[in-house]
């Protein structure tokens, strides 16, 4: 279905830059996808440099907005002005964000409202920028605007079992909740029989704190610089101060020549080094981000639909994903990983077998189609 002038206007925004190397990106393509289906759709996001945008993304319109210097804060809540402005221009029967940043002004203008919870801001943000754990009145007040959003959004899409409970002990209504997990590209993430012809470990994402960088590089150091055969492909998104960081710390390790860095690459190059490797890295370290939060690990996704085996914390969030027990170790054990990790490169030739399993039950559940069409069908159309 293609929308006509009679179709409703919907307002999907996000304080998110999109298009992005990063996951959410993908994440928002297949909503987009999925709306844009069945109404007019404007897009309002973050932009990477100041002014305003107006170009189109996967057929809706999309106004990019961008802001000079400032802290997090400061452009956080000049995106929410930039929104309520946008909302006294033109009307919209139904909205969709994902932060209470724009999510407080939609909820106050749009009469029917989805709120998509892929993360809070009270969890993250004191995980991010440290100095707000001197600021418990700052926190309380996010939390409470978070929680006045829930109870007040017609329909809460979320990612995984653990965030739907997270949501229901903020009085989230419980019959307003759907579980829709991320998905993947079944396009670039296929099993393949050329691999790099070391054993390679990879890593998607993200260095933010509760990935567990860290730790997967301590642990790794003794294996990395002992085994010639052997190599990390390290593929990150976001901040260019840790990228620069943590490629310091691997060269203070002595892991300079054992570790090959990208950062920012297109998601087709990012998934041709992943179906190149072996072993797909997932090392999510314990806190409130991972296990009361929650979330739905990309990377977990595409590692195994390109059929890579993992080696993954034992998380009630991996657990949703991988139902093969030898892909987990227990959560911020250096011993449960090493062991997990031995298992694996001592035995190269056992590999491929469970990696095509697992491909196997990814591609029957966590394709964006998926995702697609249950968000269609939380939304009302089947």
């Amino acid at each position: 279905m293609k929308p006509g002038d009679s179709s409703p206007k919907l307002l999907f925004a996000t304080f998110d830059v999109i298009p992005s190397a990063k996951g959410v990106s993908r994440h928002v393509e297949a909503d987009i996808d999925a709306l844009s289906g069945h109404f007019r759709v404007t897009l309002f996001t973050l932009g990477e440099k100041p002014g305003i945008e107006l170009t189109t993304f996967r057929g809706a319109r999309h106004i990019r907005v961008g802001f000079g210097a400032g802290n997090y804060l400061d452009r956080a809540l000049a995106f929410r002005h930039a929104v309520a402005a946008l909302l006294d221009e033109e009307s919209f029967e139904r909205g969709y964000c994902r932060s209470i940043w724009e999510g407080k002004v939609m909820a106050e203008r749009i009469p029917d409202l989805t709120f998509e919870v892929n993360g809070l801001t009270s969890v993250e943000l004191p995980s991010l920028y440290p100095g707000l754990s001197r600021r418990p009145d700052l926190r309380a007040r996010i939390r409470a605007e978070e929680e006045r959003l829930l109870k007040s959004a017609k329909r809460i899409v979320t990612v995984s079992e653990v965030t739907r409970k997270c949501l229901i002990a903020m009085k989230a209504p419980e019959d307003r909740i759907s579980v829709i997990p991320n998905g993947f590209d079944d396009q670039l993430f296929f099993p393949q029989d050329d691999k790099f012809p070391d054993l390679t470990l990879v890593y998607v994402g993200t260095l933010a704190p509760w990935q567990g960088i860290d730790f997967m590089l301590m642990h790794l150091r003794r294996y990395l610089r002992s085994r010639s055969d052997l190599r990390v492909v390290m593929i990150a998104t976001g901040s260019a101060d840790r990228f620069r960081a943590y490629r310091a710390v691997a060269a203070e390790l002595g892991l300079k020549r054992r570790i090959e860095w990208h950062r920012h690459l297109s998601h087709a190059e990012t998934a041709e080094l992943v179906r190149k490797s072996h072993i797909g890295l997932a090392c999510l370290a314990r806190g409130a981000r991972n296990e009361r939060q929650g979330c739905c690990p990309l990377k977990i996704l595409e590692y195994m639909g390109a059929g890579l085996p993992v080696i993954a914390a034992d998380l009630p969030v991996v657990r949703e994903i991988v139902t093969d027990p030898s892909m987990l170790y227990r959560a911020s054990s250096a011993a449960s990983f090493r062991r997990n990790l031995e298992s694996w490169i001592d035995q190269p030739e056992k590999i491929k077998e469970p990696g095509l399993a697992a491909s196997r039950e990814i591609h029957a559940k966590f394709t964006w189609r998926a995702h697609r069409s249950q968000l269609e069908t939380c939304l009302g159309f089947s």
